[in-house]
């Protein structure tokens, strides 16, 4: 379902569920409808939350794509501070790159 529906869409579906939880709870004043309410903004969260756990897989399929076509230019290679390895159709970078430290060719 994912793959058919623009990520923008769940985000503004998400959006306007917030809007009418907030709305419905500060201007109700009955405790089961602010309940209600809450319970309105809580699902407009966990929508947003299971919409970007989705694209997660995507940026993957991505990083995926870009690692095989350096390795096909020859840009992509193992050095002494890491070693590439092909697992299938998936490329690994062992060890998993550090943040803290930026690795220039000389």
């Amino acid at each position: 379902m994912m793959g058919h529906v623009p990520l923008s869409w769940f985000l503004m579906l998400s959006a306007v569920l917030f809007s009418l939880g907030v709305a419905g709870f500060i201007f109700r004043r009955n405790i089961i409808t602010m309940f209600m309410s809450i319970e309105l903004i809580l699902n407009a969260v966990n929508l947003t939350f299971i919409t970007f756990a989705y694209q997660r897989q995507d940026l993957f399929e991505s990083v995926q794509r870009w690692r095989s076509t350096a390795i096909a230019n020859g840009y992509l290679f193992s050095t002494p501070q890491q070693e590439i390895l092909q697992q299938g159709t998936v490329i690994l970078i062992q060890p998993p790159p550090r943040t803290q430290v930026v690795y220039v060719p000389v």
